[in-house]
């Protein structure tokens, strides 16, 4: 009986992984509705084996997906959870990557000051720990959060820093993404035609490596700033391209099975527990 267990757990910390694996590779695809299916059910059997590590990376995974879909309030609640985790294991490389992400949806919130503090405080860690890649995302996101605020000087000066060290670790798609903000202070600036040479690059790197919301953002950008300079027929072309790509993402279907997954997951967690309860009676 004991080897049996032994083989039954196993076999659940098997499908964490699997179903946590597909997750993320729907996330990639962007997927959002069967990546937060595979997210929830990796999360479900996670807490039933009450597995830490494994409740964190679903946390972060979940957070994500809602994050990108633009539910800052869903997305802030999952992070929160994870950030708590961390805290209480002493996990201090999540937890650095958890104070960008709470940032990250603060920013998205226009609270810039809240962002500038979260992404300080994962930068500290960063650079205590020297993990390049996550200095650099903390570098881009100090230089969109300045940007926001319009102080242009340090958001630049942000944005060159990244742009140095991912070009030194070659992270195509960091690259792709500082190119992006680059040019989005070039378009403050009004030197548009600098901002459509870094748009320009951005598109390109993100088509190198298939990455879907860099493509969607540069073909924006790329509308955006031909109509500012007047060529009304590329800058049509770029908005036919970016509503295309985002309508495939960012549709009604999507948000409804959003909404009826997370609904069945707190329905099936409370069978689970009902039904724990009527067992242990039971037994009593």
């Amino acid at each position: 009986p004991k080897k049996n267990l032994m083989a039954k757990l196993a076999f659940k910390r098997g499908n964490i992984y699997y179903h946590n694996n597909l997750g993320i590779y729907y996330y990639y695809q962007s997927n959002f509705p069967k990546a937060l299916e595979e997210g929830l059910i990796s999360l479900k059997i996670a807490e039933e084996l009450a597995d830490t590590a494994r409740i964190l990376n679903a946390y972060g995974n979940i957070g994500n997906i809602y994050a990108d879909q633009n539910q800052s309030e869903k997305a802030m609640q999952y992070y929160l959870k994870a950030l708590k985790i961390c805290k209480q294991t002493n996990n201090i490389r999540n937890e650095a990557a958890y104070y960008i992400n709470i940032g990250i949806v603060a920013d998205h919130a226009g609270d810039y000051p809240t962002a500038l503090t979260n992404y300080f405080k994962g930068l500290e860690i960063f650079l205590k720990l020297k993990n390049k890649t996550y200095i650099a995302l903390a570098y881009n996101n100090i230089g969109n959060a300045y940007a926001n605020l319009k102080n242009y000087s340090e958001a630049r000066k942000f944005f060159l820093s990244a742009q140095e060290i991912q070009t030194e670790i070659n992270n195509l798609e960091g690259i792709s993404t500082t190119y992006i903000n680059i040019a989005s202070l070039y378009n403050h600036t009004k030197d548009y035609k600098k901002a459509i040479e870094y748009t320009e690059l951005a598109l390109a790197k993100a088509l190198e490596i298939g990455y879907t919301d860099n493509i969607r953002l540069s073909y924006e950008s790329m509308s955006d700033l031909y109509s500012h300079i007047g060529n009304y027929k590329k800058a049509y072309e770029y908005h036919l391209k970016f509503k295309e790509l985002t309508d495939s993402i960012f549709n009604i279907e999507n948000s409804n099975q959003l909404s009826d997954l997370k609904t069945d997951f707190e329905v099936q967690k409370k069978q689970i527990e009902l039904e724990a309860k009527a067992k242990a009676e039971k037994e009593k």
